[in-house]
């Protein structure tokens, strides 16, 4: 822990140094793959995927000098992950609203933002990297949703008062007990079943449905997860998946799954049969991906299935 303070000290150190005495530099080149608008003392923020911020000094960051004028900070949803010091030393900012499809909060991205009192966290984040709440010393409570898998060991350096609302038997419980942070299970599992591969929340455009007590799964998104190449035949009603040397395929509303291991061929009687539910066809998870060799488990704590492929 020691190691740990050292280093972050002369981090703070150095990046005061840069916020005082580095000039901006007109000919830097700009790299960011977001868009950004500030209405009143609001700032919005928007794109897809992972934020990129590229710029050799934090003060070249297209909204840092408009850090003193704002009050919250708005996400637009679509944005997975949160760039390095992508909003550091925003001392006014009291309120931050986060995406359903964050997945990542980077390091030193809140870094010495000061007024900082209450943070909500959304499902299916998993990660809070190096430093992310370092100098929030406002801050009261995070609320840290079951999906949470990593916090960085100086996450929340500095913020003497914070407390910790989140899920009964989860990794943030854990975590905070580890680190002597108060913690209450103020929150319940997600209501949305959650699948994560390899580490990684799936994104479907219709969610999960428990059938039957088999947690069902749109068929196409969670094939290409795992890196599966499927098709649909129309008149056979039937899904089709392979990859390698493996090739199975499961018709609408039956309980047989017709498989073929480097030739040869075989059978999988199932529970409960595919089936089409609100227009997408929609497959056991379980059976499916153990089809390909994956294990898959069940935390019923956070409703999630695990696969690991």
């Amino acid at each position: 822990m020691k190691k740990y303070s050292k280093l972050l000290l002369c981090f703070i150190l150095c990046l005061t140094v840069v916020i005082s005495v580095c000039p901006v530099h007109a000919e830097a080149i700009a790299k960011t793959n977001v868009t950004w608008e500030q209405q009143a003392d609001v700032l919005y923020i928007s794109g897809t995927g992972d934020m990129v911020v590229d710029f050799e000094y934090i003060t070249e960051i297209p909204w840092y000098s408009i850090r003193n004028e704002i009050s919250k900070i708005v996400i637009g949803e679509g944005i997975t992950s949160i760039s390095d010091s992508a909003f550091a030393d925003f001392r006014l900012v009291r309120e931050v609203q986060f995406p359903n499809s964050l997945r990542v909060i980077g390091p030193a991205a809140f870094i010495t933002c000061t007024s900082l009192e209450t943070l909500v966290l959304p499902y299916k984040i998993t990660r809070i990297e190096d430093g992310a709440f370092v100098n929030c010393e406002s801050m009261t409570s995070i609320t840290i949703p079951g999906s949470i898998t990593e916090i960085a060991e100086d996450a929340f350096y500095n913020c003497y008062n914070v407390s910790i609302i989140g899920v009964n038997g989860t990794y943030a419980k854990e975590y905070a007990k580890e680190h002597n942070i108060p913690f209450s299970a103020g929150i319940g599992p997600s209501e949305e079943i959650l699948v994560r591969v390899d580490g990684e929340y799936v994104n479907f455009d219709q969610p999960p449905a428990i059938v039957n007590d088999r947690t069902l799964v749109p068929v196409r998104a969670i094939f290409e997860s795992m890196g599966i190449e499927v098709s649909w035949n129309a008149s056979s009603r039937t899904v089709t998946a392979t990859r390698g040397n493996t090739s199975i395929s499961l018709a609408i509303d039956s309980n047989i799954i017709n498989k073929t291991v480097y030739g040869v061929a075989s059978t999988v009687e199932i529970d409960v049969p595919a089936q089409i539910i609100g227009d997408r066809t929609m497959v056991p998870a379980r059976a499916v991906a153990q089809s390909f060799g994956a294990s898959v488990n069940w935390d019923g704590e956070t409703r999630t299935v695990i696969i690991q492929d």
